[in-house]
């Protein structure tokens, strides 16, 4: 046939050679292998040319793109060169864009699409496939992201283990693509699954079909038809789950209307005891009239259906504000009254002034809503008696910085002056000094607290979130109380006597139209036993911040997935510390970065010694390092409060490295010796945990790292002991890891500010129960934590966890841990201990 060329074949999807040339030849290829070559030689694609050249895990030779830099000039194909996991990505030209080029890609699609569908070897596990190639399964193979679904899987083995799959299906309605990833311990990620343009219009066909709301356990977008605990039957609607730690969740529902329907949306709440709130259907136009009445306090519903609220019901002299949502207590409306506010015992009706503070829907929440500078309630009667004990608890959410709101006052005037305010504080001399994210309580008389001239301390009280207060006043020194969350903030001794002439509600002496929420408000003549105030707070807390109050039991055995932790106190002048409770906490695990604490003590000991507070870290080639915090580039420098910010915050290793290095050649100098920086720093983190009293625990780098110089080993006992030891020798580090964020100053041949965010969720967050953390991470040694907490009588504790299964078990864990002290620790105590059944 030489010399004959013939087009009159048949098509085919399937080929078991091919013809090729090699060194002027022609040659036979078979398929599988020219697959395989084309594999080797096809790498990433990825939106920007930074990205592309971070991803170095390549042989030589492969073929990247990028497809959407910031800078269109690095659009374009690269080669790669040197060795896997070296070298680096050159461009050769720049992406197909004619359609010459365009139908290649097509092609190569193509053909590789009829090989992975058509092809592809059967398997019954993608978690076990250790080759490259393509998979196809009957629907049911283990590792699926489809279950039940046929589905194909590109599947790319890297070296050590660490591989990448893609994989495909066509019968859910509509396409669907998901990809993973094997990191070198043999740990899949989860399917990171992506909606294609077939279906982004169709209703609910980006979010994955669930049959039980009830049952989410992933954040994500869900959608279900009569599913259970749906807000209402027979009908198609869409979901938006978000998991919190704890257990608690939160979920909004929305139902597509019809020509002749009105757009419906629910919103409801999980609590860390797994009991869903009711759904609260969300106000629209046509359900407003009705949605956000307020309810009537009727004593006999609520005690017949034993309601923990019916103990403040009784009618014995107390008042009752409810500015939540219509069915908080699950009876019958009331009429409309001016505000939808009511005094639910029965008190004189409410005078409004200005433009009525008016009700709205937040977080769920019918709540009342202050807008002008004039607005305000007032009760012409006092709320709180003049002597006796009385408890006042209320809900409150800043919503903007600078505003000054006064939420509560009583009486009108200077002497005796009851002022509740938030992002401002009233100060000995009766000025008004802006303190954004606290609040303040101010009673004319109040002596022996925490705060200015032995005032009221200010408190916790972060913009854009809900806080719940109880303040409790009893007759005595230092018996009156400030509680913040379900914890004790401040005590203080109460006036003799609390003039009385009128309450007023939601004040605003600045910044009109700025708004301010107050979300439930109640007060008790007669003196409440410990038990009621728990029920306050749990009250006020739930669908808000959730979780119980303490009961005084005792301890109950928390449920955690860390292999190890423990709960030490914080040691009082004049008595040490002791352990309060601990699980596994003599076995030895790795700590992940919660290694970094101790570089961070051996650094600042040294430092103080050798008075070189003043030394600036400059990264040099020699620190790099792989993993968390990678934000510091050859020549930037920092000083030491920035150091022990990104060492903290971020959990930087290249800055551990970068502070080991500094400091053990500063030590090197003193000792008038010479070697490694280094390595003199490592063995002094040796020599330091001895001296701690850390008798478990062996020390071989900076940073965490499972491998670096044969990794760290430690125990939770051990954890907590350097914990006691830091907290009482550098406030300076605590000071700094208690901070949500911190503007890192960056110095160097590229000067720069970059923002950095705390890795515990807890301070991210502001949970006023935690001070100061740091979390640890890798894939030996699992998900770490350690962290100072405040316990319900103003004690402090330590936490350290250890292995947790995965970031969002290990804050579950510490909550978990949290819950059972609050409940059954004795607090307060100078060595807290369990409490005994």
């Amino acid at each position: 046939m030489t010399g004959v060329t013939s087009i009159n074949l048949s098509l085919t999807n399937l080929a078991d050679e091919v013809l090729v040339n090699f060194q002027g030849s022609t040659r036979r290829m078979l398929f599988e292998r020219l697959i395989a070559m084309l594999m080797g030689q096809i790498g990433p694609t990825h939106p920007t040319r930074a990205e592309l050249l971070a991803d170095l895990d390549w042989p030589a030779g492969a073929q990247g793109s990028v497809y959407d830099d910031p800078n269109p000039a690095l659009n374009g194909t690269y080669r790669k060169s040197g060795v896997f996991g070296g070298g680096s990505w050159i461009r050769t030209g720049d992406l197909p864009g004619n359609a010459v080029g365009a139908a290649m890609v097509a092609a190569l699609r193509t053909a590789l699409e009829d090989v992975g569908f058509e092809r592809a070897a059967f398997t019954a596990s993608y978690d076990t496939i250790s080759k490259s190639g393509t998979y196809r399964d009957g629907g049911a193979a283990v590792g699926t992201p489809w279950p039940g679904v046929n589905a194909a899987v590109l599947h790319i083995e890297h070296v050590d283990g660490r591989a990448w799959q893609i994989a495909f299906q066509a019968n859910l309605g509509a396409p669907e693509i998901a990809s993973r990833y094997r990191n070198d311990a043999g740990l899949w990620t989860a399917w990171n699954r992506t909606r294609t343009d077939a279906n982004t219009g169709e209703f609910g066909r980006s979010a994955q079909y669930s049959a039980d709301f009830d049952a989410i356990s992933v954040s994500g977008d869900y959608y279900g038809l009569n599913a259970i605990g749906s807000p209402i039957a027979n009908a198609q609607l869409m979901l938006r789950h978000l998991q919190s730690i704890g257990g608690r969740v939160w979920q909004e529902c929305w139902m597509a209307a019809e020509a002749d329907q009105v757009p419906r949306g629910w919103r409801r709440y999980r609590t860390s005891t797994g009991e869903w709130t009711i759904w609260i259907e969300i106000s629209t136009g046509a359900n407003s009239a009705t949605a956000e009445q307020g309810r009537k306090a009727d004593n006999a519903v609520p005690i017949a259906a034993g309601h923990p609220l019916a103990l403040f019901m009784d009618g014995s002299g107390g008042a009752i504000y409810d500015f939540t949502d219509r069915i908080a207590l699950g009876i019958d409306t009331t009429a409309d009254t001016p505000g939808m506010v009511r005094d639910m015992l029965g008190g004189p009706a409410l005078t409004v002034n200005g433009s009525a503070p008016r009700p709205v829907l937040d977080s769920g929440r019918l709540v009342l809503r202050s807008v002008e500078v004039t607005d305000q309630l007032v009760r012409a009667t006092p709320l709180l008696p003049e002597t006796g004990d009385v408890v006042l608890a209320w809900s409150h959410k800043s919503e903007s910085t600078g505003a000054k709101a006064v939420i509560w006052q009583h009486q009108t005037g200077t002497d005796g002056r009851v002022l509740i305010t938030a992002n401002v504080r009233r100060t000995a001399s009766n000025s008004f000094v802006e303190t954004n994210n606290r609040l303040q309580v101010y009673m004319q008389g109040a002596t022996d607290g925490g705060g200015e001239d032995g005032g009221i301390a200010h408190v916790p009280h972060p913009i854009g979130h809900w806080s719940d207060f109880v303040l409790v006043l009893k007759a005595g020194t230092k018996a009156s109380e400030l509680w913040v969350n379900g914890y004790l903030a401040d005590t203080f001794t109460r006036p003799a006597t609390i003039p009385q002439v009128v309450t007023a509600f939601l004040r605003h002496s600045a910044q009109p139209g700025v708004g301010s929420c107050m979300g439930r408000v109640l007060c008790l003549y007669r003196a409440p036993a410990e038990g009621e105030i728990a029920v306050i707070r749990s009250w006020l807390r739930d669908g808000f911040a959730g979780g119980p109050g303490g009961s005084g039991e005792a301890w109950i055995e928390p449920v955690i997935t860390a292999s190890a932790a423990i709960l030490h106190s914080k040691p009082i002048p004049g008595h040490d510390a002791g352990e309060i409770w601990s699980k596994a906490g003599d076995t030895v695990l790795r700590p992940a970065s919660m290694t970094k604490l101790l570089t961070a003590h051996v650094a600042l000991n040294w430092l103080k010694k050798l008075d070189a507070l003043d030394t600036l870290f400059e990264r040099q080639l020699v620190d790099q390092s792989a993993g968390s915090g990678a934000n510091l580039d050859v020549g930037d420098t920092l000083d030491l409060a920035n150091a022990l910010a990104n060492l903290g915050l971020p959990s930087s290793n290249v800055t551990a490295n970068v502070v080991a290095r500094v400091v053990g050649e500063l030590i090197l100098a003193s000792e008038s010796a010479s070697g490694d920086g280094y390595g003199r720093f490592v063995a002094e983190m040796n020599a330091e945990a001895a001296r701690a009293g850390m008798t478990a625990s062996t020390w071989n780098n900076p940073t965490g790292g499972d491998s670096t110089g044969g990794g760290n080993y430690t125990t939770a006992r051990d954890m907590a002991r350097l914990c006691v030891v830091v907290g009482e020798t550098h406030p300076e580090i605590t000071s700094i890891w208690a901070n949500a964020t911190w503007d890192l100053q960056i110095t160097g041949p590229n000067p720069r500010t970059v923002t950095i965010t705390h890795s515990v969720d807890f301070i991210e967050h502001s949970d006023p129960r935690v001070t100061w953390g740091k979390t640890g991470t890798t894939p030996l040694g699992g998900n770490c934590l350690l962290c100072e907490v405040k316990g319900p009588a103003g004690n402090r504790f330590y936490y350290v966890g250890f292995a947790s299964t995965s970031d969002t078990a290990r804050f579950a864990d510490a909550d978990a841990v949290f819950a059972a002290a609050e409940v059954g620790v004795e607090w307060p105590s100078l060595i807290p201990q369990l409490r005994q059944s």
